[in-house]
């Protein structure tokens, strides 16, 4: 494993790390509560790195990210009951919808600074709750939605889902570090440090910004059409709920916003506390 020692530390305490973690479900694979622990850890983690995108590396604090889980978990929900399609195969979709909506909200939003941002984000989330209660045609309302059960066996308990979700988070953090090295990511830290000099410099800052925040939505919104897999039932207060949105914000300042690996020791340590 020459490879691995050919690594800066941090990334090779994250190897071992990720070893454990792959490991674990092997070597103890019939406790479903440390199971579950674990997997809700790395939902929060993916939300805290993508958070990060937007918030960390460009520096707009966004407190209605949890809207993209809910949105994700309603794509899943709907699609899931009304053509029967597995959860798990249309996640990517789940992201798709969420950037989609993404895209369309910053376009206005992120014309905005600092206070007035963090308001309007706030503002969005509590207006995808409102439309989730009364779109009853689509949404069921405050009913909520029920997904048919995993199509494993009882044997596999959380499983499954512990690794779909540790996959996820592996891609995420690559996803980010990735986009750090980038111009583009330099461009969201030159706007993080002074927006007008960045512009100056010739970044489009509208455009990067809006990017930015579609990027960070696209991996919550898939992890929230698995996440509804999980629950087997979606309704509007659970999946809009303003303390999601806190408590990935509170995941990614404990670690390190702006870091790589900051909102996912962040997440573990929100998670377990």
């Amino acid at each position: 494993m020459t490879w691995v020692k050919s690594l800066p530390r941090i990334h090779q305490v994250a190897v071992v790390c990720l070893a454990l973690l792959l490991l674990y479900p092997v070597v103890n694979p019939w406790e479903p509560y440390p199971q579950a622990v674990l997997l809700l850890g790395f939902l929060l983690a993916i939300q805290a790195v993508s958070w990060n995108i937007i918030s960390g590396y460009a520096g707009y604090v966004s407190l209605g990210h949890s809207m993209f889980l809910g949105l994700g978990a309603y794509t899943a929900g709907i699609i899931a009951t009304r053509w029967g399609l597995n959860p798990l195969a249309i996640a990517p979709l789940g992201g798709v919808v969420a950037m989609v909506i993404a895209v369309g909200i910053g376009a206005v939003v992120l014309r905005t600074r600092g206070h007035a941002f963090v308001i309007i984000t706030i503002a969005m989330l509590f207006a995808a709750q409102i439309i989730a209660v009364n779109a009853r045609d689509l949404t069921l309302g405050s009913d909520g939605i029920t997904l048919p059960l995993p199509f494993w066996g009882r044997d596999f308990q959380y499983i499954p889902f512990y690794y779909v979700f540790l996959v996820m988070l592996v891609l995420v953090v690559a996803f980010s570090a990735w986009l750090r090295r980038t111009k583009f990511g330099a461009g969201l830290v030159a706007i993080r440090e002074d927006e007008g000099k960045a512009a100056s410099i010739g970044v489009n800052t509208t455009r990067f910004k809006i990017v930015a925040y579609a990027l960070s939505a696209f991996p919550i919104g898939a992890a929230g059409s698995v996440y509804a897999y999980y629950l087997t039932f979606i309704n509007p207060v659970g999946s809009f709920a303003i303390l999601g949105s806190v408590t990935i914000v509170l995941a990614a300042l404990a670690g390190g916003r702006g870091t790589l690996y900051g909102p996912v020791i962040g997440a573990f340590a929100v998670n377990l506390a």
